[in-house]
């Protein structure tokens, strides 16, 4: 990427620095089960709420939810233990007055619930279910099963069966309590029914089967009792299964039908006007109108295909490039597959928006998807709608930014930063979820940091603007110019398409090609390339020429033989036929359903010219921005069976996880090799203590000066002190010498026993008996004392001596003890560092990107390694472990620390 990185550029005191990274991004969310039924309402330009029955029988709402933690919330609406049959709404965009009515049985018993008339705002959008007040209707027959529901301003309309008895449908104004009615016809199968007006009558359209047949009826309500009917028959031919209203300026209703083709019925007179043709045959269809706009949706339930016809047909002009809008049908274009129900709704900057229940055919797995059309560049984008989950993931291809501001100035700033979307775009802002309109945008109190991740399913994909007071010019991050750039960086030859590898190490391309291939898709990628740098900084004069039509600068051909287009736009213009955009022809190649053979590229006067070949004949059109090219160039790359998650893995730019994760190893290991290099430093710091304390108790034992006592008179056995009459003292007439005198038998024995030779058995005893060799010494020299086997003064040295010992033993014992301790703490610790920890969503998360189970070492660690990998690359443009191994980072920095 060039330059990803804008570093210290001032701005009235704001220094701004950004990265911006192209990379794997995780989130804390779930994917919504699958469920029957889904219906869909606009809520203000583009905001909408999404209702289905989920799989538990439950009613369930979707909300958007503008700046949460997904952009959506979910509302469990139907009671708890029942079981939900049908349901519809009715919402009046203009005056935003909405209502709800569902059935739902339990024990074989029906009711129905119609909620009160609310308003719906963005305030209460929030607490939706908690609005909605109900009334229970009283039905006739309770065991009759409820069907299809439809609602209108005025009232409630469904349909009921019983076992052995004729279907029935009945009607109810709010006020009032449901009216059954009848068929024309005995019939125990209707298969749709709803609400609407023909001629200025109020009444209900019918699609039933009768015997081998299928009618399309209308019959109107009656006035009065014993009114009379309305009725019209709809000549639909062929087989019907499905139909869908759309309200015209008389206020009556556009009746479409599809089945074996889709057809319009302006009037139940008028001739039915053919939208598509029957080689399809749909299931489901579902119509959506803004201003002149028509959006016909058609499911062909039998392959799963989702199908889509517009009367916004795109014309040609001479030179066969894209001009006027003229009021036709297109062609129906495959747009999606694996799908069991949808809804579609049209808004302001979203053309289309689709709600798609889809399954992956390979795992089985339904999900719901947001799927919608950019009202300013006409492209389709999608995306699943989530619900925040703390105890899941899920992982998304992101445009991801860091934008770090840094207030110099010293002043307070009040200034806020807004940050908006050149196109329509789905953004996480500091782990807040928004949905970007062209007129929105996101506004922050002033913050040193932002966090951005935008979610993209294209390396085509549209700019976004940061814009504030205080910065000069605006900042637009475009992920269009960076992915070119890299693009041109790393191939420049079909010898590099050839190597070019994925960050797993595997090969980008999956199978072979022959180098004729490589070589022209190689230069095709970087003409293209080229050609979007020049595009977005209007450098377009450099790729016009002198003379009379296009030049070709590069053509690419998937059958074999190249040939020039001027042949090739002999055989038409697919565009001219079908009236296609060609940001749906976009998609439809992007899912695979249309085939391209051959891709040119053109100088023109204008700037580029972008040709493709679809079934023999034509489309081009010139491109003016770097999206619009790289758009043609992923189409490119799709030919070489290189999709958008194999370009993800292929330019990741200068940030990915491989370098965080080896940043993070790097420290890992540092810091295991730092606790085991301790413990002999440890080892040899408790050996310095101990032999310390050895030296210092033999100091000890000489200053005491235990083998020079003075006093040699005390150098005599106990019987001679017994004897002796004379001891020194150091006054003359001293009373306590004569007490001492007089008691002297008492002290030394009796004439009886002898000195020397005391009864010492019970000494003896004790000293047998104790395990403790201090104690033993201790009996043992008073035993020898007794016995007359040791002076007086020998006495007091070895006693002496022994109680150094025993100082001197506690403390070394104490000291040994405590290193022993710590070592032990050091290999404790170091285990309890690298043991498994569970934490919520990071868990799950870290052994998807590192293929390990996270410990506490390793979360400590890379939440190190996160902004030292970014820093390093700010100042280096290289990842920290690109030039060393974490091996010579590990001995480096032991060998730097000094213990």
């Amino acid at each position: 990427m060039a330059d990803p990185i804008l570093t210290k550029k001032d701005h009235n005191g704001v220094t701004v620095q950004y990265q911006c990274e192209f990379m794997e991004n995780y989130v804390a969310e779930s994917t919504v089960d699958a469920g029957k039924g889904i219906k869909s309402i606009k809520i203000g330009n583009d905001g909408a709420i999404i209702f289905f029955i989920s799989k538990t029988g439950i009613l369930t709402a979707i909300i958007t939810s503008h700046g949460s933690d997904t952009g959506w919330g979910i509302a469990e609406l139907s009671s708890p233990g029942y079981q939900t049959q049908s349901f519809d709404f009715y919402y009046d965009e203009t005056q935003r007055t909405f209502r709800l009515c569902y059935s739902q049985q339990k024990d074989k018993r029906s009711e129905l619930l119609v909620s009160d008339e609310v308003m719906l705002s963005d305030e209460n959008l929030e607490k939706f279910k908690s609005i909605l007040n109900y009334q229970h209707k009283r039905l006739s027959h309770p065991e009759r099963t409820i069907g299809p529901i439809t609602m209108d301003k005025r009232g409630v309309l469904f349909g009921s069966l019983l076992e052995t008895t004729d279907a029935l449908y009945h009607y109810f104004e709010y006020q009032n309590q449901p009216t059954a009615y009848t068929l024309p016809e005995n019939t125990k199968a209707v298969r749709q029914l709803s609400v609407g007006r023909i001629y200025g009558d109020y009444g209900v359209f019918i699609l039933y089967d009768m015997g081998n047949a299928r009618t399309m009826l209308f019959q109107g309500f009656p006035e009065s009792d014993g009114g009379e009917v309305s009725q019209y028959r709809f000549e639909t031919g062929g087989v019907i299964n499905c139909f869908d209203l759309l309200d015209n300026k008389e206020g009556n209703h556009t009746l479409y039908v599809a089945g074996q083709g889709i057809y319009k019925f302006s009037t139940p007179d008028s001739t039915k006007e053919e939208v598509a043709d029957k080689n399809i045959i749909y299931n489901n269809i579902d119509v959506s109108k803004n201003k002149n706009d028509v959006t016909v949706w058609a499911l062909d339930k039998k392959s799963a295909s989702l199908y889509y016809v517009t009367n916004a047909f795109q014309s040609l002009d001479a030179d066969g490039l894209p001009g006027k809008i003229i009021r036709r049908w297109t062609s129906p274009l495959k747009m999606h597959e694996d799908i069991e129900e949808f809804s579609a709704i049209k808004g302001k900057n979203f053309t289309n928006q689709l709600f798609l229940f889809t399954r992956d055919s390979a795992r089985v797995q339904s999900g719901l998807v947001h799927f919608w059309q950019d009202a300013i560049s006409k492209n389709w984008q999608e995306s699943s709608v989530n619900i925040a989950d703390l105890n899941a993931t899920v992982k998304i291809n992101t445009y991801s930014i860091d934008l770090h501001l840094n207030n110099t100035s010293g002043a307070i700033l009040n200034d806020q930063i807004h940050i908006s979307g050149k196109e329509n775009m789905i953004l996480y802002i500091n782990n807040k979820k928004y949905f970007l309109t062209q007129n929105e945008k996101v506004s922050l109190n002033f913050t040193n940091y932002i966090n951005i991740v935008y979610p993209i399913d294209s390396i085509a994909a549209a700019s976004l603007v940061v814009t504030a007071k205080f910065l000069e010019t605006d900042i637009v991050i475009d992920p269009t110019l960076g992915i070119q750039e890299k693009i041109k960086e790393k191939i420049k030859s079909g010898k590099d398409l050839a190597t070019a590898k994925r960050q797993n190490g595997e090969p980008l391309l999956p199978k072979n090609y022959d180098m004729r291939t490589l070589d022209e898709v190689a230069a095709t990628i970087s003409i293209v390339a080229a050609t979007a740098g020049k595009l977005e900084s209007g450098q377009t004069s450099n790729l016009s020429f002198s003379g009379d039509g296009p030049e070709p600068l590069a053509q690419l051909n998937f059958q074999g033989t190249a040939t020039l287009a001027a042949h090739r736009l002999a055989a038409g213009n697919f565009l001219a036929e079908t009236g296609n955009a060609i940001g749906d022809l976009f998609y439809s190649i992007k899912k695979g359903f249309t085939e391209v053979t051959v891709f040119i590229v053109n100088k023109v006067k204008e700037g580029v010219q972008f040709m493709i070949e679809i079934g023999g004949k034509m489309v081009k059109w010139i491109a003016t921005t770097a999206k619009a090219a790289v758009a043609f160039l992923e189409r490119v790359w799709e030919k070489v069976k290189v999709f958008f998650k194999d370009m993800v893995e292929f330019l990741a730019f200068l940030f990915n996880w491989d370098d965080i994760l080896e940043t993070k190893n790097a420290l890992k290991m540092t810091a295991n090799n730092c606790l085991d290099a301790v413990v002999p430093k440890i080892e040899q710091v408790k050996a310095l203590v101990v032999e310390n304390i050895k030296e210092l108790k033999r100091k000890i034992d000489k200053a005491a000066g235990f083998d020079n006592l003075q006093d040699d008179k005390l150098n005599r056995p106990i019987g001679d002190l017994a004897s002796s009459r004379a001891i020194p003292t150091e006054n003359a007439i001293d009373s306590r010498a004569n007490w001492v005198n007089s008691k002297k038998e008492v002290m030394f024995g009796s004439p009886g026993i002898t000195t020397n030779g005391g009864d010492t058995d019970a000494l003896k005893k004790l000293s047998t008996d104790t395990d403790d060799p201090h104690l033993q010494k201790i009996i043992n020299l008073i035993v020898s004392l007794f016995k007359g086997e040791l002076s007086i003064g020998d006495f007091i040295k070895r006693i002496g001596k022994i109680f150094v010992d025993i100082a001197f033993e506690m403390i070394e014992t104490l000291a040994t003890a405590l290193f022993d301790l710590l070592i032990g703490s050091i290999k404790l610790i170091k285990e309890l560092l690298n043991t498994e920890i569970r934490i919520p969503i990071l868990s799950g998360i870290y052994k998807e990107i590192s293929g390990d189970k996270l410990s506490i070492l390793d979360f400590t660690c890379l939440l190190v390694a996160i902004p030292m990998t970014v820093a390093y690359k700010i100042a280096h443009h290289a990842a920290p472990f690109s030039q060393m191994s974490k091996e010579a980072f590990s001995n480096r920095v032991l060998s730097s620390l000094n213990y």
